[in-house]
């Protein structure tokens, strides 16, 4: 077969196809376009189709021919630059969801672009479709906002449903739309005249906005809204053409940048405001209105609803506590109530003190009348029907009755006519006052009997009523006080008889029984002056009584005239007084201490005979003498000034706590003196008590304590001295006798050693070296070691070289060693000493209580602890928990001599050195020893301050039973 070449279309069919190509691209649903590929990268559109200029608003020539960077809108460009770039690296067709604002509004749409390349493999175009789904983005967008709605309002159902109060369903509804809508504020307001009262308030970055405020804060042209009740949307406070420039400033200072207000109505009423605020421009859309209309209408139904039921609730509440209180009230009252039909006087209701009152039950009297239960009379039922026809009620009717055992009661009656429902009633209340009335007439006996025990006892009686001011005198408090009969009786005229002088003290014990609760009852005696001038003196007795509140509601007083008593008590009085004054002055004469006593004016008064002898003058001489008779010359004008001065205030002086004073003998010379001075009132202005001590033998025995204190002071020095010689001494003994075992008795024994060993070596050539010499070697070696051991303890090396810290661990590791016992150490690298004689003391000390340690303790560890204290002070403290010893035995046995270098000798060293020895312990509980020594203070110091000798046995706060020496 020959094959046939292929039929080229002709023009004709050409631009046939073009235009149907051309059809179908313009009017494909979707939007077409075509894009060339630069050799720079760049994108620039070659054609787009009639839908999409539509679409997005754009003219063809505004795109065919653009850069796809200059047509594209910013927020979408990169997007769709990388997506173009992805298609011609991938290769394939690349789909993506793009929103973008055009011309002609916010677009969303789903793109897809396809690469297309030349034979070279480079791609020269994309060739895209974009299909509009902003109609149904919208839709879902809608339809989402409503599923959200209808979520909320589900959401705030299910919280206001079981709220039953109305704020707390404001709250809970402010936050939940708060927090649904993402607002920064939501407020309930209720309305009063012209102003929001700000009840409720969610905030979310906000301070709180409370309170009231004027409804014109948020413009005048809302204010307008708010009236007509319409809800007002505000987006933007600062571009809002509604408000002025002063509005708009106070709403943005108080950060609302948008807001939506709803108004709630009743009846034409304004009632309440529910706002929603923004602090940033937001555009509110209607559903969100929408929204916010219907949560302030839900919120305020059931706010509404809630305080209804509450009211109803109260209601039921109220009436059943009245009920209740009613039913308490006729039950439980003291009184008879009862209640009768008006038409037959037959007893409908009567209470439990009415049964009480007449012994019969309700059961019994019910249905009955008072005559057919034997309480009453046909005749005074008439009598009592006959006072209610003629006044319409009963009030305080004395009546006598009859109960059912037949005692006769008192009674007070009281009757009301009452209507319940559409009967008539009669309520009749009765007040037993049987009682009462006996009272009442045992009263009037005993007062009879009191007025005829008070003209017995020449009393007279006297009472106030608070309530009425009335005052009553009987005839006994006229005669005492001189009254006559006729004359009213007055506080006035009473206290007028009261002596000028006692006044006060009457009046202020009335004064604290009227206005105070503490003085109900008072027994005062105060004098009178009676018309005639005859002074008497009164005795008054009495009792306040006083109300609930503890108020004066009535005095009653009875007045004694004990003028006879007073006299006579008085006279005894004066009788004492002198012989008191008599005794005094017997005690002065008498007494070995000199004392005057001096006028205002410096003249001696008085001087007892110890003073005229102290100073050489003879009985009575010294009357009449100025006071600076007795003190030296050169000091009279310098004591005229100080006596002026004292007598100007006078107070207690011990004058010779402080001052070194002299007096002068009659002779002239001087002595040393001690005064002592008072100051007593006189009727003419006062005296000064002086009592005066020759202190001259006083002062001789001062000197010569102070003398033998030098001395001793001097003593206790050398003593300190020959305590620190004596240790360096002993150092030095122990240092010469190390040196002699080291450098003497070791070298010899050490040589002897090397001979017995060279000789020992020549015999073994000829056999085994003899028993006797083998045994003398051992013992050689045995010695030398001996010999070394007691230099080195004799005189530690490190002690003086290192320290007394590297001596107390070097101390810790030899007794470990020699006696198996542990030894914690704990030192104060600082905590050492310059002087030889402490450092060694403390040493050997410690070495001491370690081997106690060993030998009495029955321990296997010890602490040693060494640290520097305040005052330039080494404290050591050496501690074991062993079996312990009482330390007061230490003590005794020191008195008694049977004390010997031990613990003995520490002390009197430690003493001597300036420091002390501290033991607390007791038997089985431990032991504690405490050393405090001087650390850099000269040897040769002699500190006054140093204790001589301590040794106090003393109870610990540490621990009860554990005794404690200083030592």
């Amino acid at each position: 077969m020959t094959q046939m070449a292929p039929r080229r279309a002709l023009p004709g069919e050409l631009l046939a196809r073009e235009h149907e190509l051309s059809a179908i691209y313009e009017n494909v649903p979707g939007i077409l376009f075509y894009v060339a590929v630069e050799p720079d990268g760049e994108f620039r559109f070659v054609s787009v189709s009639r839908t999409g200029l539509i679409a997005t608003g754009v003219t063809r020539e505004q795109f065919v021919g653009s850069r796809v960077r200059d047509v594209i809108p910013p927020p979408s460009r990169d997007l769709v630059l990388g997506h173009y770039r992805e298609a011609i690296r991938s290769g394939r067709t690349v789909r993506w969801k793009e929103v973008s604002v055009y011309p002609a509004g916010r677009k969303v749409g789903e793109v897809a672009v396809t690469p297309l390349y030349d034979a070279s493999g480079v791609a020269t175009h994309l060739l895209g479709i974009v299909h509009d789904i902003t109609e149904r983005e919208r839709l879902e967008e809608a339809l989402h906002q409503r599923e959200e709605r209808l979520a909320f309002l589900l959401r705030l159902n299910d919280a206001l449903r079981p709220l039953i109060d109305p704020v707390e369903m404001q709250d809970v509804t402010a936050r939940l739309l708060g927090e649904h809508l993402r607002v920064n504020r939501v407020s309930y307001a209720t309305v009063d005249g012209e102003e929001f009262i700000v009840t409720t308030s969610y905030e979310n970055g906000l301070p709180p906005y409370r309170g009231r405020e004027p409804i014109n804060t948020f413009g005048e042209a809302l204010r307008e809204a708010c009236k007509g009740g319409e809800s007002f949307a505000v987006s933007d406070v600062r571009t809002d053409a509604r408000f002025t420039d002063a509005e708009r400033a106070s709403l943005l200072a108080n950060e609302i940048a948008a807001l939506v207000g709803v108004m709630l109505h009743k009846e034409g009423r304004r009632l309440a405001a529910f706002c929603v605020h923004s602090a940033t421009p937001r555009v509110w859309t209607h559903d969100e209105i929408a929204l916010i209309e219907e949560t302030a209408e839900r919120m305020w139904s059931a706010a509404e609803r809630a305080r209804a039921e509450a009211a109803l609730r109260l209601a039921n509440q109220k009436l059943r506590e009245s009920e209740a209180r009613f039913s308490v009230i006729h039950d439980r009252a003291p009184f008879a109530i009862s209640l009768a039909d008006m038409s037959d006087h037959r007893l409908v209701s009567v209470n439990e003190a009415f049964e009480r009152m007449f012994e019969d039950s309700f059961e019994e009297v019910r249905g009955k009348t008072s005559a057919e239960l034997g309480i009453s009379t046909v005749t005074s039922i008439d009598a009592l029907a006959e006072e209610l026809r003629r006044n319409g009620l009963v009030r305080d009717y004395e009546v006598h009755r009859r109960t059912k055992s037949g005692a006769e009661r008192i009674l007070v009656l009281s009757i009301d006519p009452v209507t319940i429902g559409e009967r008539q009633f009669l309520l009749t209340t009765a007040i037993d006052v049987t009682e009462k009335k006996h009272a009442e007439a045992a009263l009037r006996e005993r007062e009879q009997r009191l007025r005829l025990a008070l003209e017995a006892s020449a009393a007279g009686s006297w009472t106030w009523d608070a309530g009425t001011d009335h005052v009553d005198w009987d005839e006994g408090f006229r005669l005492r006080y001189g009254f006559p009969p006729d004359e009213p009786a007055t506080f006035d005229a009473w206290l007028g008889r009261v002596h000028e002088e006692d006044r006060l003290q009457v009046l202020a014990l009335l004064d604290e029984i009227l206005h105070t609760t503490t003085k109900d009852v008072w027994d005062q005696t105060f004098r009178i002056v009676l018309p005639n001038g005859t002074l008497s003196w009164i005795q008054s007795l009495g009792r306040a009584e006083r109300n609930a509140a503890g108020d004066v509601t009535r005095l009653t007083g009875l007045e004694f005239d004990v003028t006879a008593r007073r006299q006579a008590e008085n006279a005894l009085q004066a009788r004492r007084v002198e012989e008191h004054n008599r005794e005094l002055r017997l005690l002065i004469e008498t007494a070995a201490q000199g004392i005057v006593s001096v006028d205002g004016q410096g003249t001696i008064v008085t001087a007892n005979r110890a003073l005229e002898a102290m100073f050489g003058w003879g009985p009575g001489e010294l009357i009449g003498q100025p006071i600076e008779r007795l003190v030296p010359s050169s000091l009279r004008d310098a004591h005229v000034q100080h006596r002026i001065e004292y007598f100007a205030a006078p107070s207690p002086l011990p004058m010779g706590a402080r001052l070194n004073l002299v007096g002068e003998h009659k002779d002239g010379s001087a002595f040393p003196i001690e005064v002592s001075l008072n100051h007593i009132a006189t009727i003419g202005g006062g005296h000064a008590i002086a009592f005066v001590t020759d202190v001259t033998e006083r002062q001789r025995a001062a000197a010569a304590l102070r003398e033998r204190t030098v001395e001793l002071e001097q003593r206790t020095a050398q003593l300190r001295q020959m305590a620190s010689d004596l240790t360096l001494a002993e150092q030095r003994a122990r240092e010469q006798l190390a040196k002699t075992l080291h450098d003497g008795l070791q070298q010899m024994l050490a040589l002897a050693a090397i001979s017995l060993e060279q000789q020992m070596t020549r015999d073994s050539q000829q056999g085994p070296p003899p028993g006797p010499l083998v045994e003398a070697k051992g013992q050689l070696e045995e010695a030398i070691a001996a010999a070394r051991s007691l230099s080195v303890e004799l005189f530690p090396p490190v002690l003086q070289s290192s320290g007394l810290p590297a001596a107390l661990r070097w101390l810790a590791d030899w007794t470990r060693n020699k006696y198996g016992l542990k030894v914690d150490v704990s030192v104060d690298p600082l905590a050492s000493s310059t002087r030889k004689d402490v450092r060694t003391l403390i040493f050997e000390s410690v070495r001491e209580l370690l081997f106690n340690a060993v030998k009495h303790a029955h321990v296997d560890r010890v602490t040693v602890e060494l640290a520097r204290e305040p005052g330039d002070m080494l404290s050591i403290t050496v501690a074991d928990q062993g079996i312990g010893f009482d330390p007061g035995g230490l003590v005794d046995g020191a008195k008694a001599g049977q004390v010997g270098w031990g613990l003995f000798s520490i002390r009197e060293r430690l003493t001597l050195l300036g420091g002390r020895f501290d033991i607390e312990s007791a038997p089985g509980r431990g032991t504690c020893f405490r050393l405090i020594a001087p650390a850099d203070t000269a040897q040769g110091s002699t500190g006054a301050d140093a204790p001589v000798s301590q040794a106090v046995i003393r109870p610990t706060s540490r621990d009860i039973g554990v005794a404690s020496a200083r030592v």
